[in-house]
């Protein structure tokens, strides 16, 4: 099966080789860094050498204008794997614990994801979106959010919204919901993000207005299929009815 991976990165040369370079060095599939600043690339490439194909965006406005960058460099119907630049691990859930998958689980997990969505209509799936292991169940569901820092795409004519910044993962799954029926979502596999853990689910107190914005627009846009999360005031849930 032909996989690729794409990492957008931001600022991360000092750590990268021990985060997301430290997950995928091993699992023989492309890998292609879109670095961002302009002048990273040149510190990736003293970093690396030629071991990593490694494509400079200039400039960006939203993280859904970085996606749709990063997109454009793939045909339809490739298989990419996209996954941010500070996810090093997987876990999987058992008796309500948390359990660091093995290489060849990530390997076996990562081409399961493809060859589900291969046999079936939908072009999207991931995992658990935060590290609950108390939320989490050996189950899949086909109705909910996929978190953009681990994706599996099989690329369409959809595209993310370019004036979402932080919540851009939001409307992309809406969109493959609503045209290929379904996104899929292990429950029992998640990453090591930090999302969840914060007050309003972000990586940084600056992305704060951003993330009303991006909620505000999301209702604007998605009507009925956005609702408050009851469990967290400050976020919001997909709605397709059952």
């Amino acid at each position: 099966m032909t996989i690729k991976i794409a990492v957008p990165t931001h600022g991360r040369s000092d750590t990268i080789l021990e985060k997301v370079l430290f997950l995928v060095s091993w699992l023989w599939y492309e890998v292609t860094l879109f670095a961002n600043p302009k002048g990273e690339k040149e510190k990736y490439e003293q970093l690396l050498g030629p071991a990593y194909n490694i494509v400079e965006i200039d400039t960006f406005t939203t993280m859904g204008t970085l996606r749709n960058e990063i997109l454009a460099h793939y045909s339809e119907w490739e298989k990419v794997l996209m996954i941010d630049d500070d996810i090093w691990t997987l876990y999987k859930v058992f008796c309500n614990k948390l359990f660091q998958l093995t290489k060849d689980e990530i390997r076996d997990l990562i081409e399961q994801g493809f060859g589900m969505c291969e046999v079936s209509w939908y072009k999207l799936r991931w995992l658990y979106p935060s590290s609950n292991s108390m939320c989490m169940k050996d189950m899949i569901k086909y109705d909910k959010f996929i978190i953009g820092c681990f994706m599996w795409i099989i690329k369409s004519d959809i595209t993310f919204d370019e004036k979402i910044n932080c919540k851009e993962d939001y409307d992309f799954t809406i969109q493959n919901i609503v045209k290929f029926w379904g996104a899929i979502r292990f429950e029992w596999v998640c990453t090591d993000n930090k999302y969840a853990i914060t007050k309003w689910g972000l990586q940084s107190v600056e992305r704060e207005s951003n993330h009303w914005k991006d909620i505000a627009r999301l209702k604007q846009k998605r009507g009925n299929l956005i609702k408050d999360n009851p469990k967290r005031p400050n976020e919001i849930l997909l709605n397709f009815k059952k």
